[in-house]
């Protein structure tokens, strides 16, 4: 049995003929009913809409692009304004907004810090070579970074706990988004890879350690001779 056949002018949309019996009405809002236009759009929209989410997310934590991450902006990772010490002071932990600025403010200066006099940027080289050795930490000069961002050379000296995890997220994000030596420590969930800050300018003593050095950046200089478990003695 035929059906009525769709008026020209508005396509999509059944005849109003008076022909057309009740049946073949029922059958033809049953089939409209089981595939409602309507609803496939609002399915594409929401899955559309998650993919967006998680890519977001991933921008946040990976830093997007290889060639937007050459065009950002220093407004997007100047730290000179951001006030950590009152966050950390009231007890509270660093905001997501903070931390992805102070994970891109690290990831540009891997990218872009250049040693004055040299053309080329000093650490994309750096980071290629531990790929090859396949290391899992990267020697980072702590002049380099006061020289690119003192907020952030400082926040390192007096919040290490808070702000090197934060470092080696980057570090290991940057790593793998070039090299697949390190992609599978991110499908592991693997945080392995380290930024070793050298060169701290101040120097302590090591039989002056003491309560105040506790959660703050230091360096000592001295000789190995003998490794054993850790001790929790300090005056």
């Amino acid at each position: 049995r035929r059906r009525p056949r769709s008026d020209p002018g508005t396509p999509g949309f059944p005849a109003s003929s008076p022909g057309g019996t009740a049946s073949d009405a029922e059958g033809m809002s049953g089939a409209e009913s089981a595939a409602t236009p309507g609803s496939g759009r609002k399915a594409r929209r929401s899955a559309k809409r998650r993919r967006t989410d998680y890519t977001s997310e991933r921008d946040d934590l990976e830093g997007g692009d290889e060639d937007e991450d050459e065009d950002v902006p220093e407004s997007f990772y100047d730290l000179t304004h951001e006030k950590l010490e009152e966050t950390l002071s009231k007890g509270q932990g660093i905001d997501k907004r903070l931390e992805t600025k102070i994970k891109r403010c690290f990831q540009q200066f891997l990218l872009k810090f250049r040693l004055e006099g040299h053309p080329e940027p000093r650490y994309p080289d750096m980071i290629r070579k531990m790929a090859e050795e396949n290391q899992r930490h990267l020697d980072v000069h702590f002049g380099h970074l006061q020289q690119w961002s003192a907020q952030l050379a400082l926040w390192i000296a007096e919040y290490p706990i808070q702000i090197l995890p934060l470092l080696n997220m980057t570090l290991l994000s940057e790593a793998a988004r070039k090299f697949g030596t390190y992609r599978a420590l991110v499908e592991n969930e693997e945080t392995e890879l380290r930024a070793a800050i050298h060169s701290f300018p101040v120097r302590e003593p090591i039989r002056e350690l003491s309560t105040r050095h506790l959660s703050r950046l230091v360096s000592v200089q001295g000789v190995v001779t003998k490794r054993s478990k850790v001790f929790n003695e300090v005056k």
